[in-house]
């Protein structure tokens, strides 16, 4: 677990804290990095072969988007990821789908 948290950078977190301390429901004590890389931390720690990850970039400044981009590509699985800020993910993706209209 404490591996998990240090890949994902939150080493710096962890260190003012305990396995023991409380993350409430809604995560109102983390900030919007914070809260998806604890998220990544999980799924690393479940060793899933593929993740499809919606919006993970959402709500985020700069440079959590570039941190949480730089370790998703270091990541040996594979993984999609939904999201409507395509140009982030430029540098380190094997294929992008866009879609331009919708049609019923």
């Amino acid at each position: 677990m404490i591996l998990a948290i240090k890949n994902v950078g939150l080493s710096d977190w962890f260190s003012n804290k305990s396995l023991d301390d409380v993350i409430s429901e809604n995560s109102f004590n983390l900030s919007g990095g914070e809260r998806q890389r604890f998220l990544l931390a999980r799924l690393l720690l479940r060793r899933y072969k593929f993740l499809i990850l919606d919006e993970i970039f959402t709500g985020l400044d700069k440079e959590n988007i570039l941190y949480i981009e730089e370790l998703l590509s270091k990541l040996d699985i594979g993984f999609l990821v939904i999201t409507h800020n395509s140009k982030n993910l430029l540098n380190f993706v094997d294929d992008i789908l866009e879609i331009r209209k919708i049609i019923y």
